[in-house]
């Protein structure tokens, strides 16, 4: 509305200093004859008329005053609406829990949006300025979010996950510290009812141990000091297969990207789950050295990877992936969705499905899948199948098996 009216409030402007200077002449001629004076009113009046009449054209195409060289330096330039949708600026929304003004950062990514952006963005804004002002800036900030303002943060990003407290936790544990903008990532992928038991671990395990020297001691710290907000999160804990996805998908530890992706795994399994989940990779490393490695692997540890990933389905690899592409969007794809068709299979086909589906879930975060293209959900014949590739003992493991 206020650019709208600019040019009729220039024009008032312009009428105004007509007048005024028609006056001013009249004042003059009063001292000598009054026809000429009326004359002379009349012809600066017309004067003036005319001079309004051209400032007002210039102000049309220009400043909204008589003095466009003055304000023209002045003028406010309308904000740019770019139209974004509340979902569209997730990225930017992300990369606040790290920012020591959360509330500031989350104002400043609705800048570009549409009125209902600013709109749902006003409210995650006003939601943390309540309840997580003063927190210091990182995962501290992420689980107070996570906690206290789910409810508008998925109305923004028109979330609606199904992930569990623990697989969400597992799905931060891949983050390398300080990476808050991959740990809230992980959220669109939690139900609604876990989201606060997601926060309050995070918060606990930032407020007491992220500052600790290893990924070692930080889990030690989170299983003792957070243990009441870990049972929440955990519930029964994961069992061996659970706990074997969970690591398949760990990136390595890099002295850039460090993490304590493997050791929060384990603090999310039960006591049952990690000895099974151990055995199974201490007998398949004594495979390792010998010249059949599956062969051997199928003679001396199958019992322990029955005791694992459990012999209770008879589905084999091919009907597992087949599964996952036609439910669950593909790998990648909703985490419980994947695990239900997981269920299906024999121990044999759950093992081999772990180690590719982790060895892909890798991959697919490298350059060399950027460069490809691949973007969730993952096309078959351009993306995965080209994955495949760097994927390749892990793929023969799950669809060749000996």
């Amino acid at each position: 509305m206020t650019c709208a009216l600019r040019p009729q409030t220039s024009l008032l402007l312009a009428c105004f200093a007509a007048v005024a200077l028609a006056v001013a002449c009249g004042e003059t001629a009063a001292g000598s004859d009054a026809a000429a004076a009326t004359d002379s009113a009349a012809g600066d009046a017309v004067a003036a008329d005319s001079g309004a009449t051209t400032d007002a054209a210039k102000d049309t195409g220009s400043s909204g005053s008589t003095d466009a060289g003055t304000t023209t330096d002045t003028a406010p330039k309308p904000d740019v609406d770019l139209g974004l949708e509340c979902k569209e600026i997730q990225g930017c929304l992300a990369k606040c829990p790290a920012e020591k003004d959360v509330v500031a950062c989350i104002d400043a990514c609705a800048k570009d949006g549409t009125s209902a952006t600013k709109t749902k963005t006003k409210a995650i804004s006003e939601c943390a300025a309540a309840n997580c002002k003063g927190v210091a800036p990182g995962p501290a900030t992420f689980g107070c979010l996570a906690a206290k303002c789910f409810d508008p943060l998925a109305a923004c990003g028109e979330w609606n996950g199904t992930g569990s407290c623990a697989l969400s936790i597992g799905c931060t544990a891949r983050c390398a510290f300080g990476d808050d903008a991959c740990r809230a990532a992980c959220l669109p992928g939690t139900a609604k009812a876990e989201a606060a038991k997601m926060g309050a671990l995070m918060t606990c395990g930032a407020e007491k141990c992220y500052s600790l020297a290893s990924a070692d001691e930080i889990a030690t710290c989170i299983a003792d000091k957070c243990a009441m907000e870990l049972g929440v999160c955990k519930a029964d804990g994961w069992n061996c297969t659970q706990l074997a996805a969970c690591h398949a998908k760990c990136p390595p530890p890099t002295p850039d990207k460090p993490n304590a992706c493997k050791q929060l795994c384990s603090v999310l399994a039960t006591k049952d789950g990690q000895d099974k989940e151990t055995a199974l990779v201490e007998c398949k490393t004594q495979c390792s050295t010998t010249l059949n490695k599956i062969e051997c692997i199928n003679k001396n540890c199958d019992d322990k990877r029955i005791a694992c990933f459990v012999n209770d389905g008879t589905e084999d690899c091919n009907a597992i992936f087949k599964c996952v592409n036609a439910n669950c969007q593909g790998l990648g794809g909703d985490a419980k969705c994947i695990g239900d068709c997981l269920k299906k299979g024999s121990a044999k086909a759950k093992d081999g499905w772990v180690y590719y589906e982790g060895c892909i879930t890798l991959t697919l975060e490298t350059d060399q899948a950027k460069k490809s293209q691949c973007a969730f959900p993952y096309d078959l014949t351009t993306c995965i199948n080209h994955m495949n590739g760097f994927c390749d003992a892990q793929h023969s493991g799950c669809f060749k098996p000996q």
